[in-house]
């Protein structure tokens, strides 16, 4: 019987919609299969994109915002 070796992968997450389009289908996929990788990725997903969601948050909280019409200083 051939031996597995277990490896690490790597990839590079530069876009947040696209991130987020990723967490869902992590999410979607975790519900139709029992892997224990998928919350691992949940995980490590929600980890890369907390600072930028605080940040949208903390935005948002000042009127600040894609659909802000007039930035609160």
């Amino acid at each position: 019987m051939p031996t597995f070796k277990p490896r690490t992968f790597k990839i590079t997450i530069d876009d947040p919609e696209e991130a987020q389009l990723f967490i869902n289908g992590l999410v979607l996929a975790k519900q139709n299969n029992s892997s224990p990788y998928f919350p691992q990725l949940i995980e490590a997903m929600n980890v890369v994109m907390e600072p930028y969601w605080r940040a949208l948050a903390d935005e948002k909280e000042r009127g600040i915002g894609t659909d802000a019409k007039v930035a609160v200083v």
